[in-house]
């Protein structure tokens, strides 16, 4: 073969291969456009079921703040369906506390009806441990909230542990001053003050011949009685101690040794008062003063602080006494205006954001109905604009309902307004025959009463007038009730049902 002959056919063989070569080069160009397309894709799908499962947690998230905020803004008396027994609560109507058809919430136009789009949560409530005064003054509850979103919705279920406790204020009728001399009748709860209480009725009955006192406070689990930090006085406007009806001051010799059981008052009502001329309780067994009633809890009434150089033979680290002191009164949860300065701005926002903020008195049956009607049965009214004097018949009748009926059973989501007076006074004025649902705040200014009125519910006032007829009442029922808006809800611990995710 010729050497011309031998380059052309070495020729050829570089050509086939150049040809292999191109298309090796484009198979795996293809591949690779191919891989990245797929991969792109399923990066997409991905980012989309993503997007979706993200969204769905927002929704469960936004049910979760909406249950916390029924809770404040409502009843958690209703709310009885165990957290570990869910499967018996099928009698439970519809709503916040059913496991079966719980509360539904849109998160967007008919998120929960639509059947091309879902945007909504379903939420409903348990209670782990429910709040029941006086024995758990400290419930913890389950808030469960299953979100959907998307046409083809995700779903992200989500379960948060609330612990629900009342803000800390001398739960009672409190006054930092007391004045007047007329007949009030307190019961089943407790009358506390960093003032003279005068008169203090000395027969144990209710007859108009000043403030007294019958039952078991119903918050505490204690005789109902009165607590001051400065002295009790039978007398009209006398000063303190003036016929101290506090029950006995130490008797001679060491502070540990204490009177003896002659030194108590014969009379055994008013055993059960406080004041600063108490002191230890006779060690006596059977004595008239020693150990006069024992909580649910194990522990005795009455107790306080120790005295200097006593030592507590409980595990409280309390004494037997009969002492009150601001110590004391600090463990019933005092502090100057009652609640703090964050909880009254908390308490103005949310009249603020139902149109109960500042109104005029005429208006108070139609801001508190439209209250209920948006599902806010625990309201609060709130001025800082002025003395406000205000009249039971100015409130709706759901808000003069008895919080038992004479069967003693508790009334459903029993509606309770708390009323707060910042910087001024109020004034209230009853008929005779009717009652109010409320928990009064008046940390600035003198709550007075006129004419005979009764309320169902709690008081704090920097100044508390008694010289009318009134009538203060707690009950079982009431403090299982206790108004949602000066109830602290904190968040304990938060887990997801993966079993439920959808994307």
């Amino acid at each position: 073969m010729t050497r011309l002959s031998r380059l052309i056919h070495h020729r050829g063989l570089d050509e086939g291969v150049a040809l292999i070569t191109v298309m090796l080069v484009v198979l795996v160009i293809t591949g690779l456009t191919a891989t990245a397309a797929a991969v792109s894709i399923d990066n997409r799908r991905n980012a989309n079921s993503d997007r979706i499962s993200g969204s769905a947690l927002g929704a469960a998230d936004a049910g979760i703040a909406r249950g916390i905020e029924y809770i404040r803004g409502s009843s958690i008396g209703a709310l009885t369906c165990p957290e570990t027994a869910q499967a018996t609560c099928t009698s439970q109507p519809a709503g916040w506390a059913s496991p079966s058809s719980p509360q539904q919430i849109p998160l967007s136009t008919n998120g929960c009806t639509s059947t091309s789009f879902r945007n909504c949560a379903s939420v409903y409530i348990t209670a782990v441990s429910p709040f029941n005064p006086p024995a758990v003054t400290s419930g913890t509850y389950a808030i469960h909230s299953l979100g959907k979103y998307g046409s083809n919705p995700g779903a992200r279920d989500v379960v948060v542990e609330v612990s629900v406790t009342p803000d800390t204020f001398p739960i009672g009728v409190f006054g930092q001053t007391v004045s007047g001399n007329g007949g009030t009748q307190i019961f089943t709860e407790s009358l506390f003050t960093t003032g003279c209480v005068s008169s203090l009725d000395t027969t144990g009955n209710i007859n108009g011949h000043g403030t007294s006192f019958q039952g078991i406070d119903a918050f505490w689990d204690q005789p109902a009685s009165a607590h001051s930090t400065v002295g009790l006085s039978t007398g009209n406007h006398s000063a303190c101690p003036n016929g101290d009806s506090s029950r006995v001051p130490p008797g001679p010799g060491s502070p540990s040794t204490g009177p003896s059981a002659s030194n108590c008052p014969n009379n055994s009502h008013l055993n059960a008062d406080q004041s600063p001329t108490g002191g230890l309780v006779s060690s006596t067994v059977g004595s008239a003063c020693y150990h006069q009633y024992q909580r649910n809890d194990g522990t005795w009434y009455p107790d306080g602080t120790c005295p200097s150089g006593v030592s507590s033979p409980y595990p409280s680290g309390l004494c037997d006494t009969t002492a009150f002191s601001v110590t004391d009164l600090q463990r019933y949860g005092y502090r100057p205006r009652g609640l703090s300065d964050a909880q009254y701005a908390a308490l103005k926002a949310r009249a603020q954001a139902s149109g109960t903020y500042n109104i005029s008195t005429g208006s108070i049956a139609s801001a508190l109905t439209a209250a209920q009607t948006a599902g806010i049965s625990n309201p609060v009214l709130y001025w800082d604009n002025g003395d406000v004097s205000i009249k039971a018949n100015d409130f709706p009748t759901s808000f003069q309902t008895a919080p038992a009926d004479a069967s003693g059973t508790c009334a459903s989501n029993l509606p309770i307004v708390t009323i707060v007076v910042e910087h001024h006074s109020v004034t209230f004025q009853g008929g005779n025959n009717q009652w109010i649902d409320a928990a009064f705040f008046v940390p600035d200014g003198s709550f007075q009463g006129h004419g005979g009125y009764n309320v169902y519910g709690t008081l704090f006032s920097n100044n508390l007038d008694l010289g009318s007829s009134q009538t203060w009442k707690l009950d079982n029922c009431w403090v299982q009730d206790f108004p949602g808006a000066i109830l602290q809800v904190t968040v304990q611990s938060f887990r997801e049902n993966d079993l439920a995710d959808l994307q």
